[in-house]
């Protein structure tokens, strides 16, 4: 059995960026490969992509998860979810049900967070420790 891959595209942390062309060889060579995390920040190249091969696109720029769906995206690997899962999930859900309304109220909510945790670290791994949040603070994030 072989398990689906998820290409990784994070330009800034490996110096390098996987061009959308490439990504479409890669899919269409390797049929397990079923997604990519795409980091660039480039809704250009996010949409080439698209247009170029079925792989599920997925934000890999907390802050560009509305955007990047609104042109095709499925979701996202999120840095910010850990910290306050609920909230971006109830951001790619009302996507999902097509309440862009609800979307954008959740985006806007999520987008200072979203923004801050870009300069906290260079590699995100020790904020999907969990953080000793206290409720109140978490709550503060929750969209009214």
């Amino acid at each position: 059995m072989e398990l689906p891959l998820v290409l990784y595209n994070i330009p800034g942390r490996t110096g390098s960026n996987i061009l959308p062309e490439t990504m479409a060889r890669m899919a269409e060579s390797c049929p397990t490969i079923v997604a990519v995390k795409e980091a660039t920040g480039s809704l250009d190249q996010a949409s080439q992509i698209g247009a170029l091969c079925d792989l599920t696109i997925l934000s890999g720029d907390d802050s560009l998860t509305l955007p990047l769906m609104s042109i095709g995206g499925r979701g996202v690997v999120s840095v910010v979810g850990n910290i306050v899962p609920a909230d971006m999930k109830a951001l790619v859900k009302s996507f999902d049900a097509g309440d862009l309304a609800s979307a954008l109220r959740w985006h806007r909510k999520l987008f200072p967070l979203c923004r801050d945790m870009l300069g906290v670290a260079t590699n995100p791994s020790r904020l999907r420790r969990p953080w000793p949040f206290s409720v109140a603070a978490r709550a503060s994030f929750a969209c009214r």
